[in-house]
């Protein structure tokens, strides 16, 4: 998974949804996605029940799941998980330090960098004992909502 500040929510690839429980189907609400490459492509709109990295939960996270022809797409951790939090890279240490907005300076956490050493990297998985990135959603779509754009930018960078 690699984080992505530019991204506005999180993203999935199709088998990852399907093997989290995921099955989005004609009826669920479907969204424009811009990918970093420029290609638009229509994803479905579905909400995980939480997302998880490190110390750091968050309950009912939007998420773009991608039709099962983008197999070459990166699962992105995007804004819908990131505006929760003041995000710093320390390019230095190598790590990104996540701190939930309203919470006291104290509860911050560094987060390990990519195996490559950037920070734009994918965001490895804990080591054993630690909870999972991220945890099986309740698989349900988003009912419309007109404030929403139809044409978010996901993947951007």
């Amino acid at each position: 998974m690699v984080l992505d500040s530019g991204c506005s929510t999180v993203m999935l690839t199709w088998a990852v949804a399907s093997q989290l429980g995921m099955h989005p189907s004609d009826a669920t609400q479907s969204m424009r996605c811009t990918l970093a490459d420029g290609r638009t492509i229509e994803a479905k709109r579905m909400v995980l029940k939480s997302v998880q990295v490190g110390p750091f939960a968050v309950q009912d996270v939007e998420c773009a799941v991608l039709p099962e022809s983008a197999t070459a797409t990166d699962l992105l951790l995007g804004g819908s998980f990131l505006r929760e939090f003041k995000v710093e890279l320390d390019r230095e240490a190598g790590l990104v330090h996540l701190t939930r907005y309203g919470a006291p300076p104290s509860v911050a956490s560094a987060l390990p960098p990519a195996s490559s050493g950037t920070s734009t990297g994918p965001i490895d998985r804990p080591t054993t004992g630690q909870a999972p990135f991220y945890s099986l959603p309740e698989p349900r779509p988003i009912p419309p909502d007109p404030k929403v754009l139809t044409d978010d930018k996901v993947g951007g960078g």
